[in-house]
């Protein structure tokens, strides 16, 4: 549940200075303005525009970081609960964050790898986060191979902050196995088809005459040919 300064807010009833700062009571309060100066006492109106709260700029500092430490626990929560490996980097292209699963792929841990340049440990070409931070725009379901060995679909978006890019986010789902079992399965399919165009089967290689060999080769063939039909 998002915060709005209604929760933060304590009820005021009176009319404050003309030049105070009013705000929408059902603001999120992670979207309040920047202040260039330190601010003074935020009002709240309600939908008829009538002063129903204040936040007291000498707790505001306090709220602002109970709300930060309230959100960085949800994104410590969804890292931990996604089994896709995910990679946070600031605008500079170091590193804020990577969770359990990157990890693993990578063989990096978060202590070892937070707040260093992204190159430190990975090339350039190897990452689809570089060409994302440099263009600034997303890639989407994108396939990539970012070591030997290890593939991988790609989700990578740039964070703006307004119209300011401040960093990047990339989610990257491991399909390796599912490669892995589609070169075998290519292999086995041409070789079958080889087979076939020389009129041979699989067991022609098998020495052998006697009638307890050749009922075992007939009953494997019909096993082989059962299975490639259905």
């Amino acid at each position: 549940m998002q915060t709005v300064l209604k929760d933060v807010a304590k009820p005021f009833g009176h009319e404050p200075k003309n030049d105070a700062l009013k705000l929408p009571e059902k603001l999120p309060f992670i979207h309040l303005p920047s202040f260039n100066k330190n601010p003074g006492d935020i009002y709240t109106t309600n939908e008829r525009d009538e002063v129903v709260g204040i936040i007291y700029k000498e707790e505001l500092s306090g709220l602002l970081l109970d709300e930060l430490k309230r959100l960085h626990s949800f994104q410590e929560t969804l890292m931990r609960a996604m089994d896709d490996a995910v990679t946070i980097v600031d605008e500079a292209s170091a590193v804020l964050a990577v969770n359990h699963r990157s990890e693993e792929l990578y063989g990096l841990s978060n202590v070892e790898i937070k707040g260093k340049p992204l190159h430190h440990f990975f090339d350039e070409e190897a990452l689809v986060l570089w060409s994302v931070m440099k263009d600034k725009q997303p890639v989407i379901n994108q396939y990539n191979q970012p070591k030997p060995g290890l593939h991988v679909i790609v989700n990578t978006v740039p964070v703006f902050q307004g119209v300011e890019c401040i960093g990047g986010i990339s989610i990257e789902r491991d399909i390796t196995d599912v490669v892995k079992l589609n070169e075998k399965l290519t292999t086995t399919t041409a070789t079958l088809r080889d087979l076939e165009m020389h009129n041979e089967t699989p067991f022609h290689k098998i020495i052998g005459n006697s009638k307890p060999i050749k009922r075992a080769i007939e009953l494997a063939a019909k096993v082989a040919k059962t299975e490639l039909t259905c």
